[in-house]
C-alpha cells in the first residue's frame, strides 16, 4: 500500500478535517513509480492539452527528479488497510521569479472537484507558505474558471498561441 500522509491545512479546525470524506496527500517521491498507474489516468487529458509541450514521460521524469511534486485526493478508506480510491491527482512546482516565488499547479485531473476543492486549496496554501511562496498560480482551461473563481482566484491574463504548419514560411 502506498504510504501517503495527509497534509494538514492548518486553516481548518481538526473537527472539520475529520468530517471530510477525502484526504489530500503529497506522494513521496520514492513511491511515484509504484502509484504511477493511478496518477497517469488523471494527468492524460491535461498533458494532451499541453499541445506537445509535455508528454507523460516528461511528467514522470519531472516527478522523479522532484522538479514537480505529485498530490492525490482520495476518499477515506473504510478500513485502515482498505484500498485507496484516488479521485484526483495534481502536480505542483515552486516557481522562482525575480521578485517572488509561486506555488504553481501544473497538471490536474479528477472527479468531484466541488466536494474536495476547498480542502485542497487550504492544504496547498499551507504547503506554499511552508515553501516560502507568496501565492498559488494555476493555468487551466476556460471551463475550469467558474469553479476556481469560488476559491478566490483572480483571472489575470490569457495565454494565446498559434501552431505553425510544417510548410509555413515567414
Amino acid at each position: 500500500m502506498i504510504n501517503v500522509e495527509p497534509i494538514s491545512s492548518g486553516r481548518h479546525d481538526q473537527l472539520e478535517e475529520l468530517q471530510s470524506d477525502y484526504v489530500v496527500a503529497l506522494v513521496p517521491t520514492e513511491q511515484i513509480e509504484w502509484i504511477w498507474g493511478s496518477l497517469r489516468q488523471h494527468f492524460e487529458e491535461a498533458v494532451e492539452r499541453s499541445h506537445g509541450r509535455w508528454t507523460m514521460g516528461h511528467l514522470l521524469k519531472a516527478l522523479l527528479s522532484q522538479d514537480h511534486m505529485a498530490w492525490v485526493v482520495y476518499r477515506k478508506p473504510e478500513t485502515e488497510s482498505g484500498p485507496l480510491d484516488v479521485v484526483a491527482a495534481l502536480t505542483t512546482q515552486v516557481v522562482q521569479y525575480p521578485g517572488t516565488s509561486k506555488l504553481a499547479i501544473q497538471f490536474m485531473g479528477g472527479t468531484g472537484f466541488g466536494e474536495w476543492a476547498e480542502q485542497l486549496q487550504n492544504t496547498l496554501i499551507s504547503y506554499g507558505k511552508d515553501c516560502g511562496c507568496s501565492g498559488i498560480e494555476n493555468c487551466g482551461r476556460f471551463g475550469f474558471w467558474p469553479q476556481i473563481k469560488k476559491l478566490g482566484y483572480e483571472r489575470e491574463y490569457a495565454i494565446y498561441e498559434i501552431e505553425f504548419e510544417e510548410n509555413d514560411h515567414v
